[in-house]
């Protein structure tokens, strides 16, 4: 009567390139590349804190951070690189969320996966 199934951890880099195809970014491949392992860099990087979640949900709202960043940018008429979408988008999205301790080490990662 009982299937037996087991879990796996979701493919991020699939799942990301996916949903920024899905939003028209050009060079998503790249782009879901860097931002997923931005992710486990910060995972390793920034302290154990609970509030801190790295799966793949945080990814999703991520990326409609950085959707909600294009749009708001494009209805401005102002054109930027899809890079500078992701640099605006995860600030705003993480500003509120990173303790003063670990906004050092976030924003170092954060330049070297978008710089400016």
């Amino acid at each position: 009567m009982f299937r037996t199934f087991t879990f796996y951890e979701p493919d991020l880099l699939s799942i990301c390139y996916g949903l920024l195809s899905g939003i028209g970014i050009a060079d998503s491949y790249n782009l879901s590349n860097k931002l997923v392992s931005m992710f486990k860099v910060l995972k390793d990087l920034l302290s154990s804190s609970k509030k801190y979640r790295w799966g793949a949900r945080d990814l999703c709202a991520t990326i409609n951070a950085v959707k909600n960043e294009r749009i708001e940018k494009i209805s401005s008429k102002i054109s930027h690189p899809d890079s500078d979408y992701f640099r605006e988008g995860l600030n705003k999205f993480y500003m509120g969320r990173i303790s003063n301790c670990d906004k050092e080490n976030f924003y170092r990662v954060l330049d070297s996966f978008f710089p400016l």
